[in-house]
C-alpha cells in the first residue's frame, strides 16, 4: 500500500435500544477455557453494537423445558495486563433480549458449557423501606447532631428467605431521583449501612432498593430525605 492511501477504519456502531435486557457478566479463563457467571441483572436500556466480531463464547437463554429462546454471541474483552507467564483471562459483558419465559442462562465456548445460572423460585420482593434513624414524629429528617460521621441504617422488607437467590442493590441520590449512585450490590439481607460521607454537601437524599433474581426485579423508593436542617 503506498504511503498516501489510508488503511480502511472499522466504525464502531452503537444504538441505544430502549426495552427489557439481562445484562450478564462472566469471567474467563482463556488458557484454561474455563468460565463462571458471576452477574446477571435486568435492565430498561442498552447501548448495543451493530457489528459484532465473531466469537467462540455463547450465551444461550433457555426456557424451563429447555428450548432456546437466544443463542448470542459474546464478545470477550481481554485483560491485557497479565504477564506472559500467567494464564490470559477476560470477560464479556452482555445484553440478552428478556422475555418471560426466561428460566436459565448457559454459558458456552465452542459447544462446550463452561456455566449455568438459574434464577430462584421466588419473585424478588422489596416494600417498606426505613431509613433510621428519623426525627420524630417521622418527618423524613437525618440528624446531623455532633456526629455528622455517623452512618445511618437502611432497611427493607425483602424475601423471607436468604436461599431465594434474590440479591438487593442501593441507590442514592442528592439530585431529587434524576440519577443514581450505586452504593451497594449484591446484598442478601434486607438491610444496609449507610456512610453520611457519600451525599457530601447535598441537602437532600433519595434512597432505593431495587430486588431481582437476575431476570425480574422489584423496587422501592423513599421520600425526599433532608439530611439536615
Amino acid at each position: 500500500m503506498a504511503a498516501t492511501e489510508e488503511a480502511p477504519i472499522d466504525r464502531l456502531v452503537v444504538q441505544l435500544q430502549r426495552k427489557e435486557f439481562i445484562n450478564v457478566v462472566a469471567t474467563l479463563n482463556l488458557t484454561r477455557m474455563v468460565g463462571k457467571i458471576e452477574h446477571v441483572n435486568p435492565v430498561s436500556q442498552a447501548l448495543l453494537s451493530a457489528n459484532v466480531p465473531q466469537s467462540p463464547v455463547h450465551l444461550i437463554l433457555k426456557d424451563k423445558t429447555g428450548r432456546v429462546i437466544t443463542d448470542q454471541m459474546a464478545t470477550i474483552l481481554e485483560d491485557t495486563d497479565i504477564p506472559p507467564n500467567e494464564d490470559k483471562t477476560g470477560l464479556v459483558d452482555a445484553m440478552l433480549p428478556f422475555s418471560p419465559e426466561a428460566a436459565e442462562i448457559e454459558l458456552v465456548w465452542n459447544n462446550k458449557l463452561l456455566d449455568r445460572y438459574k434464577p430462584g423460585d421466588e419473585a424478588p420482593a422489596a416494600r417498606n423501606l426505613r431509613v433510621m434513624p428519623l426525627l420524630p414524629p417521622h418527618d423524613l429528617v437525618i440528624p446531623r447532631g455532633e456526629a455528622p460521621s455517623q452512618p445511618i441504617t437502611i432497611t427493607w422488607e425483602g424475601n423471607a428467605s436468604t436461599q431465594s437467590g434474590v440479591t438487593y442493590t442501593v441507590q442514592l441520590s442528592n439530585d431529587g431521583g434524576q440519577s443514581w449512585q450505586t452504593v451497594a450490590l449484591k446484598l442478601t439481607s434486607p438491610t444496609f449501612t449507610l456512610d453520611r460521607s457519600i451525599w457530601g454537601d447535598a441537602k437532600t437524599i433519595m434512597v432505593r432498593v431495587i430486588a431481582t433474581n437476575g431476570f425480574t426485579k422489584s423496587m422501592v423508593k423513599s421520600e425526599t430525605i433532608q439530611t439536615g436542617p
